[in-house]
């Protein structure tokens, strides 16, 4: 129910980078955010995974797409894969309300897909028009309320701002297998792909036995798509997850 079909002429390494992307992106895009033609979006961490394959999707949907993210070199590729702008933003000093507003006809946005949470909450609420729908699917910077924004409910009711917090990996089985019937169906998700039409980025491949490098270039924020562990001979692969195995066998204080 949840294996999809290898892509003629696709290797492994870019068919193991599309479903948890994939998925994540569409099931926020048109199942959570319900973003039609013609709306307008902010996108936090365009440059991430996620965040490229919804640009992708969004753009052939005719939906104007503000990305955010942190480097310049981010910036041009979110350009590069449809983004109808990109912004840079300095994670010691928010920003991007008013530039996107700008660039959106000086009128704020209909809908918000956000993984960062406390950092870009205050900003968030001055991008959302009346009746906008604010989906958050992660908490990189934190969950709580910040403690100059105490009127964040008031403000919130005040916009009529629909808050549509979701994740993937609770979700049923059942719910599961429809994200990818409706990938599998719909010309902007695996069809796009298969014809080329859509791109798949793996930013780089480490051995499974180098996974606290590939960390530790994930923490550095200078990758763009996917960082991928390769299993490089079965009984390194074994090794590796027995020792993760046991690490949290303990920490959770199972018996094995």
């Amino acid at each position: 129910r949840h294996v999809i079909r290898a892509f003629s002429g696709i290797g492994m390494q870019i068919l193991a980078s599309i479903p948890e992307a994939f998925m994540t992106a569409y099931q926020l895009c048109f199942m959570v955010g319900n973003i039609k033609s013609g709306e307008s979006v902010i996108l936090h961490a365009a440059a991430s995974s996620v965040g490229q394959a919804a640009i992708q999707m969004l753009a052939r949907k005719g939906v104007k797409v503000y990305a955010t993210v942190r480097t310049e070199a981010k910036r041009l590729h979110c350009l590069r894969l449809g983004a109808t702008a990109a912004f840079l933003v300095d994670s010691s000093n928010v920003q991007f309300a008013q530039s996107i507003i700008e660039a959106n006809n000086n009128s704020p946005v209909d809908v918000i897909l956000d993984p960062v949470g406390t950092n870009y909450l205050q900003e968030n609420l001055k991008s959302l028009n009346i009746d906008g729908r604010w989906v958050l699917y992660g908490l990189m910077s934190g969950g709580a309320i910040p403690s100059d924004e105490p009127a964040f409910l008031a403000r919130l009711l005040a916009k009529r701002i629909l808050l549509l917090p979701s994740t993937l990996r609770s979700r049923s089985a059942e719910y599961k297998e429809e994200i990818l019937s409706r990938l599998e169906s719909d010309p902007v998700g695996f069809p796009a792909i298969r014809s080329g039409d859509i791109t798949v980025v793996v930013d780089k491949t480490f051995a499974m036995e180098e996974v606290l490098a590939a960390h530790r270039y994930m923490n550095q924020n200078e990758n763009t798509g996917k960082i991928l562990l390769a299993v490089t001979s079965t009984s390194n692969a074994l090794q590796f997850f027995e020792k993760e195995l046991d690490i949290i066998a303990r920490r959770n204080h199972i018996k094995k």
